[in-house]
C-alpha cells in the first residue's frame, strides 16, 4: 500500500509526496470503524470454520453488505466533503490538492471490504492465500504504473491510478475467493 508513496518521493516533489501520504492516512481514517469488526470477523471464522460452515456464511454475507453501504457512504462523504476537510485541517492553502483525496475516494470500498475479508481468509485457509492476491496486486499496480510512466502520464495520475485500480484488483480477487470457497461448501 505505501509502495505508491516511496514512488512518489522518489519522483514528485516532497509537497505533493506529502499530499499523497496524507491521502493514505485519511482512506486509513475511513476505515477506523472497520478494524474492530475484521478482528471479530476472524475469531468468528476461526470458531465457525470447523463448527458451522453456513453461519460463517451468514455472517460474513451480512458483515459484508454493512461493510459495502458504510464504504458508499464513506465515499460520499469524502468526496463531497474534501475541500471542507482541508480548509479545515490543513488551510486554504492546500485546496489546490483536493483532487488527491477525491480520487482516492474512489479505493474506500474495496480497502474497507479487501480488509475486512482477508481476516476470514486467513482464518479459512491453510495456505498463504492473502499473500498471493498480494502479490498480484503489486504486480498489477507495478505494471499500470510502468504502463503509465512509458505513455507520459501525468506522474501524480501514474502514481494515484494504480493504486486504485491494484486496490480493486485486489478486491475482486478477494470476493472471488470467498464466492468459490462457500459456492464449494453449501447446498
Amino acid at each position: 500500500m505505501y509502495l505508491q508513496t516511496f514512488f512518489s518521493v522518489r519522483n514528485l516533489s516532497l509537497e505533493l509526496s506529502g499530499m499523497i501520504s496524507f491521502r493514505l492516512t485519511i482512506l486509513n481514517l475511513t476505515q477506523i470503524l472497520l478494524k474492530p469488526i475484521s478482528f471479530l470477523e476472524l475469531s468468528r471464522a476461526v470458531y465457525n470454520k470447523n463448527n458451522d460452515t453456513n453461519e460463517l456464511f451468514i455472517e460474513t454475507k451480512y458483515t459484508f453488505i454493512a461493510i459495502v453501504i458504510y464504504s458508499i457512504l464513506s465515499t460520499f462523504v469524502l468526496f463531497f466533503s474534501t475541500d471542507l476537510i482541508i480548509h479545515y485541517f490543513l488551510g486554504d492553502d492546500f485546496l489546490k490538492v483536493s483532487f488527491l483525496i477525491k480520487l482516492i475516494s474512489f479505493a474506500v470500498l474495496p480497502f474497507g471490504e479487501g480488509g475486512s475479508l482477508r481476516s476470514i481468509i486467513d482464518a479459512l485457509f491453510d495456505k498463504a492465500t492473502n499473500s498471493l492476491n498480494f502479490f498480484l496486486e503489486l504486480i498489477s499496480f507495478l505494471l499500470i504504473y510502468y504502463s503509465l510512466t512509458f505513455f507520459n502520464v501525468n506522474e501524480v495520475y501514474n502514481i494515484l491510478i494504480p493504486f486504485i485500480i491494484s486496490l480493486n484488483i485486489l478486491f475482486i480477487i478477494t470476493v472471488f475467493i470467498f464466492y468459490k470457497y462457500f459456492k464449494r461448501l453449501l447446498p
